[in-house]
């Protein structure tokens, strides 16, 4: 029975020690922005006529792309910073992910561009290395973005993984871009041609179903074999504490 009740004990540690997902945290990198930027917007087909959407609009939602920024992150966001000159010197590597080859393939990302009145949204992240290629579907919560997925049959070595999401617009709605927020892009004529009463001004922007965005590749890199067991020291003592309390009581029986 001691035996038995061993076994247990270090089936209990390893299953309490195997790890997850690492991201391995070093530098940030440096993403340069400027004041140029674009507008998006989900709007209602009745704000919009022949000529454009009506100055009038009320969007459900709308989000802004500065030039430069990244609108969507395979990794958190502390892995970049955002600079308006040329990019820092980093020290460190920038975030990267590592895992054994026994271990889940779990991510991390987010959305800087969400519509969270969009009704429908495709969230699939790819990975890739010299002769491989999968893509599976994510989820979020919000615009935090996420993979947690067993580890394919892959050989030890250096991949990538990307991250892109697509919102749809929805039935009776449309996505509109401004290309630039400076700009009013005001499209001016009759609604009703030869009817010089029905002139009016709309908002002559890109209309889309949908509106997709991608991350920049980040590296992981697959260590061969098995994780080495590493037991946390709280851990390890809870468990012992546990087994003391159970060894005793068996005795006491």
């Amino acid at each position: 029975m001691n035996r038995m009740f061993y076994l247990l004990l270090v089936s209990m540690l390893f299953v309490s020690c195997m790890a997850n997902a690492v991201l391995m945290r070093g530098g940030g990198k440096g993403n340069n922005t400027s004041s140029e930027a674009q507008n998006f917007y989900r709007i209602a087909d009745e704000y919009v006529n022949a000529l454009g959407v009506k100055p009038s609009f009320i969007a459900t939602d709308h989000e802004t792309l500065v030039q430069g920024q990244i609108p969507a992150f395979a990794v958190p966001t502390y892995c970049y910073v955002d600079v308006t000159t040329m990019p820092p010197d980093f020290v460190n590597d920038p975030c990267y992910y590592q895992f054994y080859q026994n271990e889940l393939l779990q991510f991390e990302g987010y959305m800087g561009m969400f519509f969270e009145n969009a009704p429908l949204m495709d969230l699939v992240w790819t990975l890739t290395g010299a002769d491989y290629s999968q893509s599976f579907a994510g989820s979020h919560l919000e615009r935090a973005a996420f993979l947690d997925t067993t580890m394919p049959l892959l050989a030890a070595g250096e991949y990538q993984i990307g991250l892109k999401v697509t919102f749809y617009a929805g039935q009776g709605f449309k996505f509109y871009t401004d290309p630039s927020v400076h700009s009013d892009n005001l499209n001016c004529g009759e609604l009703i041609p030869g009817d010089e009463s029905s002139g009016s001004c709309s908002y002559s922007w890109a209309a889309a179903e949908s509106l997709s965005f991608s991350s920049d590749l980040e590296k992981v890199i697959i260590l061969s074999g098995n994780k080495p067991l590493d037991i946390p020291i709280p851990a390890t003592t809870a468990l012992l504490l546990l087994g003391g309390s159970v060894l005793r009581w068996r005795i006491r029986k």
